[in-house]
């Protein structure tokens, strides 16, 4: 019997193949050489059960009284009621695959949002559409990210001070804690309307130095984002020289106005070098600088920044977050029934773009033993697939909405 399941797939991304270790090669190995076995002392009792012929009559070695060493009542051997050899009961010649719910959960990315709330950003009406945007985010991709939050300049705004300030405060050093229980209702009530508000310059270095200080600390094993969301350039260094590069009209005797593009390059390559690639995404009067957002992305790992107007937020944000989200898919064995094979050299699967679509050679995602041709799938460990790079990539723009898994049948290599 074969064991059919089916995955429903949201926006994916992609992560490279690691080679699994000897000891899970060598189980998979030692778990084709039992079947084998088995197999062949499944030929051995068969050939000593078989009927006898005694003196041109066939003398069944069964109880159904038919030429054959099963005990149902058709005429072949296969232990089922029908009489076409396989091994179902219908007369098709072909073996079904009874569908069974199988549990497969893809395994999570941490994503620490990054938001400016300069004054700017609610001036031009960017902050309630951002916002919005985040809140829409957060709701679909709880599944697949845990999302995280620090907003800047700090929230203690005030003062002239503190315009130009990073956050510091142990209430917004972030303002979400990635992997929080009450993320989902948390992030959408300080973004947006009712939210934080706007304040203040845009001190992108010191607020990513912030972000690099947090991300150490996150106790978890998953990968780990930045994403920068902003509508200008960075300031806020007084400790930059005159004359400068200007962001604003009053930097010729005040530093905090000049570019401070050098700091904030320097901020998103610690980060990357630590592990935490940073995407930028430039909105509002960002289009004005998109070299320096350019830089920074450049900088953080991730290569060119993004730029979304407001009707477009939700969208853009969705592409990233796609870019973010793993590959790698955790496996449930304890899901599949009692009489479903758990044999991981018996599994395929098959990408659907809908439910009602059949399977079959057309969509079948092929075995790509350490992603080689980069193609299709393959083990990470007893419990976990990964989609090797063209495969995931079908995943993120939508072309495989369902992944179905059959279980049974030795697995398919790829072309």
């Amino acid at each position: 019997m074969i064991f059919r399941a089916h995955f429903h797939i949201k926006d994916t991304a992609v992560s490279s193949r690691s080679e699994p270790g000897a000891m899970w090669r060598m189980a998979r190995n030692d778990a084709w050489l039992a079947a084998l076995l088995a197999a062949v002392g499944l030929m051995v009792a068969a050939c000593e059960a078989a009927d006898r012929t005694v003196g041109g009559a066939v003398t069944p070695t069964d109880a159904d009284g038919g030429a054959d060493t099963d005990s149902d009542a058709d005429s072949d051997s296969d232990g089922d009621t029908d009489a076409d050899g396989d091994s179902d009961s219908d007369s098709d010649s072909g073996t079904e695959c009874a569908q069974n719910d199988f549990g497969l959960a893809g395994v999570p990315v941490d994503m620490l949002i990054v938001l400016d709330r300069s004054n700017s950003m609610c001036a031009d009406g960017l902050w309630d559409p951002m916002g919005t945007a985040i809140k829409g985010i957060v709701k679909n991709m709880a599944d697949r990210i845990r999302f995280g939050l620090l907003a800047f300049p700090t929230m203690a705004c005030g003062g002239i001070s503190e315009q130009c300030k990073g956050p510091y405060r142990i209430d917004e050093t972030p303002r979400a804690k990635i992997g929080a229980a009450n993320n989902a209702t948390w992030i959408p009530l300080n973004v947006g309307p009712g939210g934080l508000g706007c304040c203040g310059g845009t001190p992108t270095a010191e607020t990513l130095e912030t972000a690099r200080t947090y991300l150490d600390t996150v106790g978890d094993n998953y990968k780990r984002y930045v994403l920068l969301a902003t509508d200008g350039a960075p300031n806020c260094n007084d400790a930059l020289p005159l004359p400068c590069t200007c962001t604003s009209a009053s930097c010729d005797t005040d530093a905090t106005g000049c570019l401070d593009e050098q700091r904030t390059t320097d901020a998103a390559a610690a980060l990357f070098a630590a592990g935490y690639p940073v995407y930028v995404l430039g909105v509002g009067s960002s289009s004005s600088w998109s070299t320096v957002m350019d830089d920074i992305a450049e900088a953080g790992g991730t290569g060119t920044h993004y730029t979304a107007n407001t009707g477009q937020f939700m969208d853009v944000l969705e592409q990233m977050a796609g870019k973010m989200i793993s590959c790698d898919f955790d496996l449930d064995w304890a899901s599949l029934p009692p009489e479903a094979s758990d044999d991981p050299t018996l599994v395929n699967f098959y990408c659907k773009k809908k439910a009602v679509d059949p399977i079959g050679p057309e969509n079948l995602v092929g075995l790509d033993e350490a992603c080689a041709k980069g193609a299709g799938w393959d083990w990470v460990d007893e419990d976990t697939v990964r989609f090797c790079d063209n495969a995931c990539a079908l995943l993120k723009e939508g072309s495989c909405a369902m992944v179905t898994a059959t279980f049974g049948c030795a697995s398919v290599p790829v072309d």
